[in-house]
């Protein structure tokens, strides 16, 4: 928000991107619907009609679970638990989910509940923003799980978030705390016959990154301690630099796990070094990625992948790996039809084969509009109502009989 002294355009710019241009007439103004912004500075540029220009710089930080006033997000899911080794759970393996988002002037409001047969969890938090200062996260959970002999268990969890924008091309992304009880659980470690609780106590982590010109710089820390007197620290780093068409990426991850009794601990290290560089034929765009990575155990693996479009709306990827355990394959071919996606996949991992295929689309209905079937499944979309204009083209979209189109949004 600000004052224009004369009729001025008002241009918004983050990293060095247009996410907003827009003409105001003299006096207050207030810009209350960017769409795009993502945490960084906000370059602010007002230009006045005789020319003269200022520039404000606002410093932006946001947490994904962070809205805008009065937007709600919500969401609901439902099926079976699988078992480790792939087979559905005869015994209260179906759950069902929900979950709900709620912007408001002050801060965020966040909920959740997942029921089981013999699990429940519920949980909720808040978001907010404080400008320069950063943005901050607090969330609570309470579980309550039923083994196969009867016993229960009750817990929860406490959890803190923090984004800030450090410097210019420096971003310490989120900082994290989390605190369980000895009988929490979460729903993905819950398996009434196998014994549960003691898990993780506390852990803390950080992660942050840097760009300077082009090279792109991330890290991260974390150390947790658990419920049976393990503790563990470690870091990752990674670099991201481009030459010529040709992306390198390095990476270096160290972590060690001790007991108390045990000073020396389990340590791991690794390194790995990848190549992505764009390749063409007959006028048809691929890309290929080839990973190397070695562990301080001696173990060896090295990977390739080459994915590209073989029409405007047909994918195909095919992937190779070769470790310690053998050879590995993957190939999939992907076809977006104008309502649905559909998928067929191939993988062959030391001697094992599977055969899978999906079918996957959205049913969108906004307004008056009628429902629109389509592929498209992202979380934030819009229907274009094109009055009868069957087959337009929107992007990716394509009109229906009706002439109604779904296209994707950036959310906050």
């Amino acid at each position: 928000s600000g004052i224009a002294r004369t009729e001025a355009v008002i241009t918004v710019r983050q990293q060095g991107y247009i996410i907003c241009s827009q003409s105001v007439p003299p006096g207050p103004y207030a810009l209350t619907n960017l769409s795009g912004v993502s945490s960084g500075d906000l370059e602010v540029t007002v230009r006045e009609d005789d020319g003269s220009e200022k520039v404000d710089v606002y410093p932006v930080s946001i947490l994904p679970s962070l809205l805008r006033p009065g937007h709600l997000n919500y969401s609901f899911a439902a099926g079976r638990k699988a078992l480790r080794g792939g087979d559905l759970v005869d015994y209260g393996g179906t759950f069902a989910l929900a979950a709900a988002d709620y912007g408001m002037t002050l801060f965020t409001l966040n909920t959740s509940v997942l029921f089981d047969k013999n699990y429940q969890n519920m949980g909720t938090g808040v978001t907010r923003s404080f400008g320069s200062w950063g943005a901050i996260s607090a969330s609570g959970n309470m579980s309550n799980s039923t083994r196969l002999s009867g016993d229960e268990l009750r817990g929860y969890t406490l959890s803190f978030k923090y984004a800030k924008n450090v410097l210019k091309d420096t971003t310490l992304q989120i900082a994290g705390y989390r605190y369980a009880s000895q009988d929490y659980i979460d729903y993905v470690d819950y398996y009434p016959g196998i014994d549960g609780g003691k898990g993780i106590k506390n852990r803390l982590e950080a992660f942050m990154t840097h760009r300077n010109d082009r090279t792109l710089y991330s890290g991260s820390i974390w150390r947790q301690n658990d419920w049976e007197g393990k503790a563990g620290v470690g870091a990752s780093l990674r670099m991201s630099h481009p030459v010529g068409a040709v992306t390198v990426t390095a990476n270096l991850n160290y972590g060690v796990v001790q007991n108390r009794q045990d000073q020396a601990g389990n340590k791991t290290l690794s390194a790995g070094l990848s190549f992505s560089l764009p390749l063409s034929y007959f006028e048809r765009r691929a890309h290929n990625t080839t990973s190397l990575s070695a562990s301080r155990g001696g173990e060896f693996t090295a990977t390739s992948n080459v994915s590209g479009m073989l029409t405007d709306r047909t994918r195909y990827t095919v992937n190779a790996g070769r470790s310690q355990s053998g050879v590995n394959t993957y190939a999939s071919l992907s076809h977006g039809f104008d309502a649905v996606n559909t998928s067929v996949s191939v993988s062959d991992s030391a001697g094992h084969r599977t055969i899978a295929g999906s079918v996957s689309g959205s049913v969108v209905q906004a307004g008056d509009s009628r429902p629109v079937f389509t592929r498209i499944r992202n979380e934030t979309v819009a229907v274009v109502d094109t009055e009868g204009l069957s087959g337009a083209r929107f992007g990716r979209s394509q009109a229906d009989s009706n002439g109604n189109a779904v296209v994707t949004l950036t959310p906050y």
